[in-house]
């Protein structure tokens, strides 16, 4: 088992490893006397009978609430389901959320969490690779409006993550991607040489030192700039124009390909701009190419920009890009609505 530590306050561990769902009854000391679980129909399936076993095995009461799977999903609606089973459970302020599935399922539950009874504790237990390297670390909870994606949500660190990277075998190869293409992210952010990695070896991502690197980036960053107001923005790489992506296509893009396009687009603008190096953007190029993911928006930029100046980053009439120098070196650029045309089209 790998061990990564979240320097926030309170700080948290992440334990990446095997067969922790099949022994959870081994983590649920650290729990109250009362757990519901929250996961999505697809994950519902596969794992949750596993979990609530274990977990009743202790002695504790177990609770448990499905919600259709899909990011279409992440609504208030499905909140106030939620809200409604936490009530109907009697969750009290000593009980524990266990957001058990992807980003979808963490992202929504963890802000159920913070918002019963002025928030209670959630532990994050991530099925995907995408949720395992980002998602799940940090405390970033939300739902969608029609405008924009995440624009309703709060800040709320886990009491714990677990990660299990068996989970990682029923994962399609389309769904594995996802979370590379955060991998990758990570690498352009903070770290060539893992960047390098991940390019060389595409199926490296999988391992658990490899997820582990990932975090430890990720959370790093988070430490130092908790509630995003300065250095954590460097992780919005290909976020910007990836959510207007998302958003555009009525979610049947998925996230990770659209921080894919989302950095190529960021990345080609910073070229063009003598911001982003050549080097940097063949490198990107290659990377994208090599672990099979999408150099290219299907929407043109004048498509995308009204769903961009929805983003939540926005702060009045700037908004915020990330864009790499060198591969491990980015920059914020703020620039106001007026000037966000001229920056994609040069």
């Amino acid at each position: 088992m790998l061990t990564i530590n979240v320097a926030t306050k309170p700080n948290y561990s992440i334990d990446i490893g095997d067969d922790f769902l099949q022994d959870f009854c081994h983590y649920a000391v650290e729990l109250g006397s009362e757990c519901i679980i929250v996961t999505d129909s697809n994950v519902a399936k596969l794992y949750l009978s596993r979990v609530r076993y274990a977990l009743s095995a202790t002695g504790k009461r177990v609770g448990e609430v499905i919600f259709p799977a899909g990011e279409v999903n992440k609504t208030m609606a499905t909140v106030e389901l939620l809200l409604n089973a936490f009530a109907r459970f009697k969750l009290t302020r000593s009980g524990v959320v266990i957001a058990l599935g992807g980003g979808v399922t963490g992202d929504i539950a963890g802000f159920a969490a913070a918002i019963w009874l002025r928030g209670v504790a959630v532990i994050q237990v991530p099925t995907t690779l995408l949720a395992m390297v980002d998602s799940s670390v940090g405390g970033k909870t939300g739902v969608d409006l029609p405008c924009g994606k995440n624009l309703i949500g709060a800040f709320h660190q886990p009491q714990k993550v677990l990660a299990d990277i068996t989970t990682l075998q029923t994962l399609s190869a389309e769904h594995q991607l996802d979370g590379i293409a955060e991998m990758l992210k990570a690498g352009v952010i903070r770290d060539p040489e893992f960047f390098a990695q991940l390019v060389a070896e595409p199926q490296s991502a999988l391992s658990a030192e490899s997820i582990a690197r990932s975090v430890a980036i990720k959370a790093e960053i988070v430490a130092a700039d908790e509630f995003e107001t300065g250095e954590r923005k460097l992780l919005n790489l290909g976020h910007t124009t990836g959510h207007a992506i998302e958003k555009v296509s009525n979610y049947t893009i998925s996230h990770g390909r659209a921080v894919a396009m989302g950095m190529m687009l960021v990345a080609d603008a910073g070229l063009r701009h003598g911001i982003t190096s050549e080097n940097c953007r063949d490198a990107i190029v290659e990377a994208l190419y090599s672990c099979n993911l999408p150099l290219l928006s299907p929407f043109p930029i004048n498509e995308l920009l009204a769903a961009m100046e929805h983003d939540k980053k926005c702060a009045g009439d700037l908004i915020t890009l990330v864009v790499p120098r060198e591969i491990g070196n980015c920059e914020l650029l703020q620039l106001s609505v007026g000037e966000m045309p001229a920056f994609w089209s040069k």
